[in-house]
């Protein structure tokens, strides 16, 4: 039918083998932003849809994000699967190899002869782009995804078996490993039970004894029922079950980062799988880099074909997301499925050497040595809210001004020089009065006490302690007596110029009553900027006023892990010198001079 429309022809995840990779009108799972190229490319213009024994359910519709048509022809046995994700203007109650016979009749009477399209050729240069893109991702050292599930697939013939288990390498599967006949992949479905793929393996090896079986899971599923190799081993199975080993359960992780900019207990501790192997009888095989893909696929077939289990490491690297997670999770915030299950792989470590070359790698591990300010700035922006990092890091505007004072900056170079003395050099200085061991003052940033707990009274310790100057923003969590007290010397205070001068003045009156000596007063600021990353984050109205007393993303990126800080801290007002220490409130409360007030 497919060929006498001219139609291209996606799939589910659970069938993926319900029509050959080979085909030329074969797409891949699902279609739409969250699919393959191919796919997403080949179903653009769709205006008519004939969706067979599918529910349209979560995972293969991107989380409800498949652009379906209007003209939806829905054909399941159970009826009341139609209309429950996705109008159908018909439904076809019945079973499918009845009424796709009597739909072909028709269409033949219609069309004898396959249209002359280009679409084939469009889908099978999409297909090969794909492929080349993630050939050509640099998997610094370890097992390319793309490069495994090519060696897989030269190993294994038309009628083989492939299981998956529940994590990041089965969409792996769906998008890089090609599926040619029937009844040829399996995976767990709905609840997404880890653990799923070893008794997955034994169970189709015994069902199909005269076929390749060949499992997939990640290292920590494989933690759930590992053991049952035992089983396969005492039966004389010849299975291949090959682990994605990288110390982490990448799906959660994954998705934790994409919608949160961070992730938490994903974090596996390191496994011995070469004793898991002796332990439960089976063969052992190693495969640490892409060249070693294709001998040690090879090895562990033949292995497998001797009638024994065999358990292959299979050091891999996510570091390259799929489309299925990359465009799921960011277009679809409500799509937590796979943050609450799933296992297997992300950019963790497998053992010291690793752990610790990776810990180096901003962009692959959340927990990492910082060696510059570009480092501090990514790993702020993995663990703060959004709303908070769009303040610390935003400007006014399109931030034109932001990039230029940034250009500025980097325009600055410390003059070289040599033949000099330098056995002890001496930065000392004075700083408006106040002696610093360098020509350098923390600067007032307002909230600090957002970005971590008591942060205005850390920040001022770490100052005393490097001998600079620290100075309180008017809008700081912690006050000025608070901050003296925690770093033992007179803090400066940043003043904005407000229209109510009577909170002007009291201000000023408790600063000098804290001891504060030093004040800078910001003069630049007439008209408050109008801060766009803030007014999306719900932190400003459209006018630039603060008007949000519980910002949006507040409410809906991390509230349960940053409510604890704030609980801790204050309700934001005013720097006020005098505030008590005493928790307040965990919603941070708009200063009546911000309600009422705006910079004169």
């Amino acid at each position: 039918m497919a060929e006498l429309l001219g139609a291209p022809v996606c799939t589910t995840l659970q069938g993926l083998s319900a029509f050959p990779a080979t085909h030329p009108l074969h797409v891949g799972m699902g279609f739409g932003d969250y699919a393959v190229p191919a796919a997403a490319n080949a179903f653009g213009d769709c205006d008519c849809l004939l969706a067979v024994g599918t529910r349209f359910a979560e995972i293969p519709t991107g989380s409800y994000s498949m652009p379906v048509p209007e003209n939806l022809i829905h054909l399941d046995i159970n009826p009341q699967v139609f209309d429950a994700n996705y109008p159908a203007r018909i439904a076809l109650a019945g079973a499918a190899e009845q009424l796709i016979p009597a739909l072909l009749a028709e269409v033949r009477a219609l069309r004898s002869e396959t249209p002359a399209s280009p679409l084939p050729a469009r889908i099978a240069a999409d297909k090969a782009a794909y492929l080349k893109e993630w050939l050509q991702h640099d998997s610094r050292g370890r097992v390319n995804p793309a490069a495994f599930c090519q060696a897989l697939r030269a190993q294994l013939n038309d009628e083989a078996i492939v299981v998956a288990d529940d994590g990041n390498h089965t969409f792996l599967l769906a998008e890089l490993m090609p599926i040619h006949g029937p009844r040829g992949f399996i995976s767990p479905s709905d609840y997404n039970a880890m653990g799923y793929c070893v008794p997955g393996i034994i169970g189709a090896k015994l069902a199909n004894p005269g076929r390749q079986v060949v499992g997939v899971v990640g290292d920590g599923a494989l933690r759930m029922t590992g053991l049952e190799l035992v089983t396969a081993s005492s039966l004389g199975l010849g299975v291949a079950l090959f682990v994605f080993n990288d110390g982490e359960l990448s799906q959660i992780a994954q998705a934790q980062e994409i919608p949160y900019n961070r992730k938490t207990c994903t974090v596996l501790q390191p496994l011995n799988l070469a004793a898991l192997a002796e332990a439960t009888g089976a063969a052992f095989v190693v495969i640490e880099r892409n060249d070693q893909c294709v001998d040690g696929v090879a090895r562990a077939m033949a292995l497998a074909g001797e009638g024994r289990p065999v358990l292959v490491d299979v050091r891999i690297d996510y570091s390259k997301r799929t489309r299925f997670t990359g465009r799921r999770g960011q277009g679809h915030p409500q799509a937590l499925h796979a943050a609450r299950q799933g296992a297997g792989g992300g950019p963790g470590a497998v053992a010291a050497g690793d752990r610790l070359r990776r810990a180096t790698s901003v962009s692959r591990a959340t927990h990492c040595l910082a060696a510059s300010c570009d480092d501090y700035r990514r790993l702020a922006e993995r663990r703060l809210p959004r709303f908070l990092f769009d303040y610390i890091d935003g400007g006014a505007g399109d931030e034109h001004t932001l990039a230029a004072n940034c250009r500025d900056f980097q325009r600055v170079h410390l003059r070289q020089r040599v033949l000099c003395d330098v056995e002890n050099p001496d930065t000392r200085c004075e700083l408006i009065g106040q002696a610093a061991s360098m020509p350098l003052a923390l600067a007032p940033l307002g909230m600090a006490g957002l970005y971590a707990r008591r942060g205005e009274a850390q920040a001022a310790r770490a100052a005393a302690a490097a001998g600079v100057p620290f100075s309180l923003s008017t809008v700081g969590i912690c006050s000025l007596a608070e901050v003296q007290a925690a770093s033992g010397k007179n803090a400066w205070f940043q003043l904005y110029m407000l229209r109510d001068r009577e909170a002007v003045q009291g201000l000023l009156q408790q600063a000098l009553a804290n001891g504060c000596d030093t004040l800078l007063f910001t003069v630049d600021l007439p008209v408050a900027g109008i801060r766009r990353r803030d007014i999306r984050n719900g932190m400003l109205d459209p006018a630039g006023a603060a008007s949000s007393p519980r910002p949006a993303s507040w409410r809906g990126d991390r509230a349960g892990c940053w409510t604890w800080v704030f609980a801790a801290s204050r309700t934001i007002s005013a720097a006020s010198p005098t505030r008590s220490p005493t928790p307040t409130t965990c919603a941070p409360s708009r200063p009546g001079w911000m309600r009422n007030s705006t910079p004169a």
